[in-house]
């Protein structure tokens, strides 16, 4: 932790490199903290999604990005976590992209160090969002870079072919930030702890009365804002709904800064239609007076989409009228790309 410690001034820079306004490419300075053997893994459908392996790759990958956020991102108000080997950061940012949109969004990215570089690089995004702002991004990429992206040649749906062995990091993920907590987060670490291993059977006692929920994605029962006690409980009967039998918590990992635990966990589970899955999501949980008064998800909201397409009939209407993301979107689930939350 130590290292970690001595580490993270000179990580922030490389999200912000010198203020708003600074004229230098995230990506570029990134690059020069990658080692040799990094291995990178983002879920969805869209440009840097999938595995990729190597720094001559990852460079690529990034070049790929310039070409498609031709406006760099900035970043408004990012949190870390440290751990044994690992920064975790979750970070919201403003950027714009070839075709003209300004966009807004938010996400969760683990780096895990070897040595003072990036040997591990996980991030989860809105991939449902950048699936749709990002249309296109095979024509500007070109086949020249889109060889080195393991998402360039899959070009249409089912982008899921197989939920039971959809891709996740449970093999690399290792080490977490449990040993690194602050001395006064401890009580509440161990709380989320001990409510991850078996969220459905746990009380709710937890959550304050105006907890705020929030879970990206458009096309998933469990997206949008989620205000207060009831609305949370409401939250779990539609999962309820949609996922008859409690999942499995096959591992979680947790790490605490000063007044928020960031879980990460990993899940099997079986839908209403009787379809295995298996899948891994973020958790952010900022406490007050020993309770969550705020919880945003990070997970990949384009499998959701797609393994939970009908979902509507299995929540029911008495149910799913009072959810955000009731409502069928347009053609457009995200017109307005800087309202996305």
């Amino acid at each position: 932790m130590t290292e970690m410690l001595a580490l993270l001034p000179e990580y922030k820079t490389l999200w912000e490199p010198s203020g708003a306004g600074a004229d230098v490419q995230r990506t570029e300075l990134f690059g020069d903290m990658y080692a040799d053997t990094i291995h990178s893994f983002l879920p969805g459908t869209w440009v840097i999604s999938g595995h990729h392996r190597g720094r001559a790759t990852i460079l690529k990958l990034l070049e790929a990005v310039r070409k498609v956020w031709t406006q760099r991102s900035v970043f408004h108000d990012n949190q870390y976590w440290v751990g044994e080997d690992t920064i975790c950061t979750e970070w919201f940012s403003t950027n714009g992209t070839w075709n003209g949109l300004q966009c807004r969004n938010s996400g969760l990215t683990r780096h895990a160090f070897r040595d003072r570089k990036v040997a591990e690089w996980q991030e989860y995004t809105d991939s449902e969002f950048f699936e749709e702002v990002h249309a296109g991004w095979r024509t500007i990429v070109g086949p020249e870079l889109g060889r080195w992206l393991s998402r360039y040649e899959r070009t249409g749906a089912p982008w899921y072919p197989n939920p039971a062995e959809n891709e996740w990091p449970l093999d690399t993920s290792l080490t977490d930030g449990k040993a690194c907590a602050p001395t006064h987060m401890r009580e509440n670490l161990a709380a989320a702890a001990e409510w991850w291993q078996a969220p459905r059977g746990q009380s709710h006692a937890l959550f304050a009365d105006d907890v705020h929920v929030r879970f990206q994605g458009r096309r998933w029962p469990l997206g949008g804002d989620h205000r207060g006690r009831a609305a949370l409980e409401r939250l779990f009967e539609a999962a309820r709904k949609v996922w008859p039998e409690a999942s499995e918590i096959v591992k979680t990992e947790l790490w605490a800064n000063d007044d928020s635990v960031l879980v990460h966990w990993f899940t099997r589970n079986r839908t209403w239609n009787g379809q295995p899955c298996r899948n891994s999501g973020w958790a952010v949980w900022r406490f007050a007076g020993g309770k969550v008064v705020a919880w945003r998800n990070y997970v990949d909201t384009s499998f959701y989409a797609e393994v939970l397409e009908g979902w509507r009939e299995a929540v029911g209407e008495a149910i799913g009228r009072r959810l955000p993301s009731w409502p069928e979107p347009g053609e457009r689930r995200y017109p307005d790309p800087m309202a996305h939350q």
